[in-house]
């Protein structure tokens, strides 16, 4: 059981901490607003992994099912929020900012993180290439034990990303904040065109081929 909870953990730490747009979302309100922000947002993200690890585990297939049928909804609307983000960013002025909101950019994590075809398929990979279906899930506490470790995981990537941003902000200053805040607006855009990019070629140019 302890094995089984380190692997989830692990699962859960390691699959959230290649840089993307919930990375870049983190770092922002934890250079604004301290840790506890910083760790808000990456609970959006959190969730949607930790939900889609249980589609995996339970076979809930109609979920599955609903997911592939509207994609292309789902891929489009996070195509939008990330432009959103990115003009966001464009716009701050450290003089007259009161925070972002936390709870806003945490709903905008979870939705970019699920209409994220590619987190699905890291998670399958993953599941594989552990050997996963080697685990016993006898009942469904087990499976819930499993799916709290993978949450916790990521949770705690999100706390540590947080923290070391939130020490390296006592050195910046102000003007340097700006910069940063414009520059993480042009890697959200890029992630922005990346995924419209995605969108033309799988929804209207594959199925021509």
């Amino acid at each position: 059981m302890v094995l089984q909870f380190l692997l989830f953990f692990l699962i859960g730490f390691f699959i959230s901490v290649p840089v993307g747009p919930v990375g870049i979302l983190v770092v922002r309100n934890a250079l604004q607003d301290g840790v506890k922000k910083g760790v808000l947002v990456g609970v959006g993200a959190s969730i949607s992994d930790t939900f889609y690890a249980s589609l995996l585990l339970l076979n809930i297939s109609p979920v599955l099912y609903f997911l592939r049928r509207y994609e292309i909804i789902l891929t489009f609307l996070g195509i939008l929020i990330l432009f959103s983000l990115a003009f966001k960013s464009f716009s701050f002025r450290h003089e007259k900012h009161r925070g972002f909101s936390s709870m806003a950019d945490g709903f905008s994590s979870f939705f970019v993180n699920i209409s994220n075809p590619a987190v699905l398929f890291s998670f399958s990979y993953l599941f594989l290439l552990l050997r996963v279906d080697q685990f016993v899930f006898s009942h469904n506490r087990a499976i819930l034990f499993s799916l709290v470790a993978l949450f916790l995981g990521s949770l705690s990537w999100w706390f540590v990303l947080s923290s070391l941003v939130r020490s390296f902000q006592k050195r910046v200053k102000r003007d340097v904040m700006v910069i940063m805040y414009q520059f993480s607006g042009v890697l959200l855009l890029i992630f922005a065109i990346f995924m419209s990019f995605y969108f033309i070629w799988r929804f209207f140019v594959v199925p021509l081929l």
